[in-house]
Formats: C-alpha cells, structure tokens, sequence
C-alpha cells in the first residue's frame, strides 16, 4: 500500500472517508482497508465481473458507487442486476462536459473526452434505469474536467456548465442525487 493511502485510510478511518476503486484489485484492497460504511466510488473499465463484485461488495454492507462511463456499462449492470438476487450498488453517472481544464488530465475531460454521457445519453440512461425500477440506485454525478489546476477559472466553468446543462435532468428524474467532481491535484 502506498504511503499516502496509508495515511488517508488511517487518518480517515474514524471520519468514515472513503476511497476510490479504478480495478478488481483496487477494490478489494478498498474493501479491506475502509470501514464497512465508508463510501468506495468504483470508476474505471468494468467488465461484468467487476459489476458482479460490485454488487456482492454491496451485499456485503460495502457502500459501493458505481459510475458509468458509457451506457454499454449501465447495460452490464442491468443484466447483473436480473442475474442474481443481490443488493444494487449506488450507481453514477460520468457526464461529458464541453468545459476543459488544464494539466496532465486535461484531454480526459470536454466533448473530445472518450469518457461519459453526453446530455442525449443521460437522458436515455434515465429512462433505462426508470424501465427496470432502478433509478432510485442513481445517487451520483461524477465529472472530470483535468489535474493540477492553476487556476480556479475553470473548475468555475464546469461547475456552471454542470448546473445548467445536467442537473435540471437528474432532478427531475431522481431524488438521491448529490454531486461529486474529481480534481486531481
């Protein structure tokens, strides 16, 4: 285990802080270094076997997020989900901003970005989630807009793109939302 993830998970295990899972052997490490109700956001390629030891995580008292980052993985999650008779992980939804930030990660972010929903793929993913009776596991929006950020103009950006672009639909459609966004720093 890295240092500074020892020292995040053992100055954040009385707060309940959780981490975040990019792969199968991120989140069983997750598992196994956080408290059962800290909160673990599981992003990254899923496969269907990542989605079903997220659901057994979920079963397991774990407070797992999943965030889709492409409506093939919300598929997955469907099917796992009519597969077994497992607790449904909270689910996330990776949006697709036009808004760019600055640094290493700056390309993994804006509408060039091959990762996240556009507005037309919320929306679809909503009323997938409606047709299967599974939309109240929809509890979060995640985006990334680049790392080491210089200056706070354009996470301002973003965060304005987001409110006026994305919100409107989750609220509409769902009442668990909170909002979570990634920098990295």
């Amino acid at each position: 285990l890295p240092n500074v993830v020892k020292a995040i998970v053992t100055e954040g295990k009385s707060y309940n802080y959780g981490l975040e899972a990019g792969s199968k052997a991120e989140l069983i490490l997750a598992m196994s270094k956080t408290n059962y109700n800290a909160k673990i956001t599981v992003n990254g390629f899923k496969d269907k076997e990542m989605v079903t030891l997220c659901f057994i995580a979920a079963q397991s008292g774990y407070d797992i997020t999943l965030i889709i980052e492409g409506l093939g993985e919300l598929r997955t999650i469907i099917e796992v989900s009519k597969e077994c008779s497992l607790k449904i992980p909270h689910i996330g939804i990776r949006t697709r901003l036009h808004s760019t930030g600055s640094g290493i990660w700056a390309k993994s972010g804006g509408m060039d970005s091959k990762f996240g929903l556009t507005s037309t793929e919320i929306i679809e993913a909503i009323a997938l989630l409606k047709k299967t009776s599974m939309l109240n596991s929809l509890t979060m929006i995640h985006f990334h807009i680049g790392s080491q950020l210089s200056d706070i103009a354009p996470l301002k950006r973003a965060l304005r793109e987001e409110n006026f672009n994305h919100l409107g639909i989750f609220y509409r459609n769902s009442e668990n939302i909170f909002i979570r966004f990634s920098i990295v720093t």
